[in-house]
């Protein structure tokens, strides 16, 4: 059945949607201030992507045929001949007529000799007409065969077509049909809107630009235009630096690991609009590409603002890996008593290869990843957690999650505005030390007991525990703590209920230069409420992490273990007390 859609109503056929009109400009002339552009605005169009990402470099300029175009045969008579489909509409619109209820004509066949400028060479093209169509983007509001919704290609049947059209010296203008890499894209799922419909074109047309096999890129999603393997669809937004470095739109800026000082100091503005954009070169086999991301440009749809950090094989010469700030993790599959299979983020681990956009597993034939409604957000299109910046996650060393799998360290050292100063560690010990991780907490005789990962960095001076009661500021309640445990007598979880403010601790690692990290995830004390028969002789502790992750939006995990099945109550109390 076809699927209606607000963009693209059923109703309002045979009627073009205002939108369709404004997918590219005719002209170089009506390219928009990007101050003045949002996310979602019908000015940041086709053309103003490419003319934005190449900084002026490539127009794409055209126009868009200003009738809907219903094919004459169904979709059963056309057996899922999309080649078919093409040459017939391209063959009406090469000689229709349309008259309008007075007898006026409102519109003559297309004039294909004027999309004829170009003779294409293999590296270098001629402004000057070769008998052929130069592009075609053809785009359906919907298709019932093809799998793929969109083509890097103008399937025809048959593969040419001779139009009406002449040029000066009387050579019929061509159009040239082909299932890869010639004359357009055929694209169809238009219903979706404005956005969808101008991305998936740009990430067809990368195919010419990129190549049509070594433009992928996975798990990079809306990081950049080739995203195309992975956990995310509708995913390609602006370019990645690699992209625009790679087409000659901008230069990066480049530190040699080999030959840099011991430390240096680099500085990054706005990367997608400025294409100021930092390769670290660690050895011949890797290199890391560095990124501000602050959301300016309409075409930037990154998660969250701050460092972007890349890791890019030289060998394949294509990004393999986003260094999300928020770490590699644990994950599992649980099954809930009502049978619903959810995905659940177990415990952060720098060894394991998964984050959050990059995880999946197949079970009985379901793809299972960090999205809804398997997970309680959207991650595998990134989340606010995923760029560096200076109080989440400053430190990338071979001792943070993630971790650097090669000897050096990025550490964010400060931010006005949205730009940034990194300095770069040819030894990473001399980058502050890494934010600790796991932090949980036991019940130890009626107290809380904090537990935490150690932290590997060879000069580790110690662990500074913090607690925040209800809306006081936070409070150093251990200095220089060398094991990875602390017993905060001061707080009795007795008596029950709890009837006191609300408690969260934090903990930060320590270094012989006196670095102090970022602060841990904070655990809360909410509510507490433990039943007297788990604290037995034979289970002495209950272990609970009471909030991942912290601050939460959309959702609260509670992990808890009992020692034998027994009934649970859950109460939640707001910071009042509630």
């Amino acid at each position: 059945m076809m699927p209606n859609s607000r963009y693209w109503p059923l109703d309002s056929i045979p009627y073009l949607p205002d939108w369709c009109r404004l997918l590219v400009y005719p002209d170089t002339c009506s390219y928009p201030n990007i101050e003045n552009l949002s996310h979602t605005s019908d000015s940041a169009n086709l053309s103003q992507y490419f003319y934005e990402m190449s900084f002026g470099r490539l127009h794409i300029i055209g126009d868009v045929y200003p009738k809907i175009v219903v094919p004459p045969h169904t979709s059963d008579e056309y057996g899922g001949n999309v080649g078919k489909v093409n040459y017939d509409i391209l063959t009406y619109i090469d000689t229709a007529v349309v008259i309008s209820e007075s007898g006026d004509t409102l519109l003559k066949g297309v004039d294909f000799s004027l999309y004829d400028n170009w003779t294409l060479g293999s590296y270098e093209h001629i402004n000057e007409p070769d008998g052929k169509v130069d592009f075609i983007i053809m785009i359906y509001r919907w298709l019932p065969w093809p799998r793929w919704s969109g083509l890097a290609g103008l399937p025809l049947d048959p593969t040419v077509i001779v139009t009406r059209d002449s040029l000066p010296d009387g050579t019929r203008v061509k159009i040239i049909g082909s299932w890869s890499l010639r004359s357009g894209v055929t694209q169809h799922r238009a219903y979706n809107g404005m956005t969808y419909t101008k991305y998936l074109a740009a990430h067809e047309m990368g195919h010419y630009l990129l190549n049509v096999e070594t433009g992928f890129i996975k798990d990079f999603p809306w990081l950049s235009l080739m995203h195309d393997e992975g956990n995310a669809w509708n995913a390609a937004r602006g370019m990645l630096s690699w992209e625009r470095e790679r087409l000659g739109w901008i230069g990066y800026s480049t530190i040699d690991l080999a030959t840099m000082p011991d430390s240096y100091t680099i500085i990054l503005p706005d990367y997608m609009t400025t294409g100021i954009a930092w390769r670290l070169l660690v050895n011949s086999s890797i290199y890391y590409l560095i990124e501000n991301r602050q959301g300016i440009s309409p075409h930037d749809w990154a998660a969250d603002h701050g460092i972007y950090i890349f890791r890019v094989e030289v060998e394949n010469d294509r990004p393999r890996d986003v260094e999300c700030a928020d770490g590699n993790w644990i994950f599992r599959l649980d099954t809930l008593p009502n049978g619903k299979i959810i995905v659940r983020r177990v415990r952060a681990d720098r060894y394991s290869p998964w984050d959050e956009i990059n995880w999946n597993k197949i079970q009985d034939g379901v793809k299972y990843c960090c999205r809804k409604p398997f997970y309680p957000e959207d991650a595998i299109w990134g989340d606010e957690e995923d760029a560096f910046d200076l109080t989440f996650n400053n430190v990338f060393s071979p001792w943070s999650n993630p971790m650097a799998r090669d000897s050096f360290a990025i550490e964010v050292f400060s931010e006005y505005d949205g730009l940034y100063t990194l300095r770069i560690y040819k030894n990473p010990v001399y980058a502050a030390p890494s934010k600790p991780q796991n932090l949980r907490y036991v019940r130890y005789n009626d107290h809380p007991k904090l537990i935490w990962d150690s932290n590997d960095e060879p000069d580790l001076l110690g662990y500074n525990v913090y607690r925040k009661i209800g809306s006081e500021d936070w409070q150093l309640i251990a200095y220089h703590r060398t094991d990875t445990t602390y017993i905060d007598y001061e707080i009795d979880l007795t008596p029950e209920p709890w009837d006191k403010e609300s408690i969260k601790y934090q903990v930060t690692a320590v270094d012989s230069q006196y670095k102090e990290s970022v602060p841990s995830y904070p655990i809360w004390l909410i509510g507490e409420k433990v039943p007297k028969a788990a604290l037995s002789a034979s289970t002495k502790e209950i272990y609970r992490v009471m909030i991942s992750p912290n601050p939460f939006i959309d959702r609260l995990i509670i992990r808890y273990f009992v020692p034998h099945a027994m009934k649970v109550k859950i109460e939640i109390y707001d910071i009042t007390g509630r």
